[in-house]
């Protein structure tokens, strides 16, 4: 009796062949499609962070690194320019930044510029702040060192805040003095001044009509003397020219009558001594 041959497994159908390659196919064709958006962006990214362009390296001293890491965002003026590229602490408790910045900002930023640590919001992450300084860029070297600005912290601004609150409570404190002492007392005083005033208005009312008309009558009265002592004058001009030329007169004769004696005087000879 011989031995059975074993059976044969039956050959996949065409179709099967092709609905795996085209499943195969479309996975491919997804994971190519995702690793070109992938590449697109990276490249645009790089592009924004200016990472296919040439460098510069900016250092700065902080007195403390919390809350920066290698990667936080750098602005300039407010604009994002660059990122930290590394940290490092000095023997002196100081944190070494490195920031690295594309070289088309080298003239605008300077060893002239201050950075300082800011946050976007009260939580949000810190960042590097750097001061516009420029310069022309033809001098400034492509590593440079840059200094710091300390900014307010929380607990500082705070302090001021409740400095500020109590001045501000002082000066309420003072006007509520002032508005329960000083300005009754003022307005009493000018209650005081404005019934003075009114009275000196009323007596001034009553006593000005009869001191206008005494005055209009001595007015009169100096007119008519005045006229009087004009006509008087002109009464008396004639008379008195008429005695003014006869002391002339008279005075021109006495002149005379002196100059004769003179003369006579000095013609007679001297008398003979006795």
């Amino acid at each position: 009796m011989s031995e059975s041959a074993p059976p044969r497994e039956p050959s996949p159908r065409l179709d099967t062949l092709l609905r795996g390659g085209f499943r195969h196919g479309l996975i491919l064709l997804f994971l190519g499609s995702g690793l070109g958006v992938l590449l697109a962006l990276a490249i645009q990214f790089g592009r924004h962070q200016g990472l296919f362009e040439p460098q510069i390296i900016i250092e700065l001293k902080v007195p403390n690194g919390q809350g920066l890491r290698p990667g936080s965002p750098v602005r300039l003026s407010g604009v994002t320019v660059g990122l930290i590229e590394s940290l490092a602490l000095r023997p002196t408790g100081e944190v070494a930044l490195r920031l690295r910045l594309p070289a088309r900002y080298k003239g605008l930023v300077s060893p002239s510029s201050v950075g300082r640590i800011t946050q976007d919001s009260l939580l949000g992450d810190r960042l590097i702040d750097l001061t516009a300084a420029p310069r022309p860029a033809a001098g400034i070297p492509d590593t440079f060192a840059v200094g710091y600005r300390a900014v307010p912290t929380i607990e500082q601004l705070m302090v001021g805040v409740e400095t500020s609150r109590q001045q501000l409570n002082r000066a309420l404190a003072s006007s509520n003095r002032l508005a329960r002492t000083d300005l009754p007392a003022s307005l009493r005083q000018l209650r005081i001044t404005l019934a003075k005033g009114a009275m000196a208005s009323d007596t001034l009312t009553r006593e000005l009509p009869p001191t206008a008309a005494a005055v209009r009558r001595t007015g009169a009265s100096a007119q008519e003397a005045t006229q009087s002592l004009t006509t008087s004058l002109e009464q008396i001009k004639p008379e008195l020219l008429n005695t003014l030329r006869e002391v002339e007169d008279a005075a021109g004769q006495t002149r005379l009558l002196l100059e004769g004696l003179n003369g006579l005087l000095r013609v007679a000879p001297p008398a003979p001594p006795q």
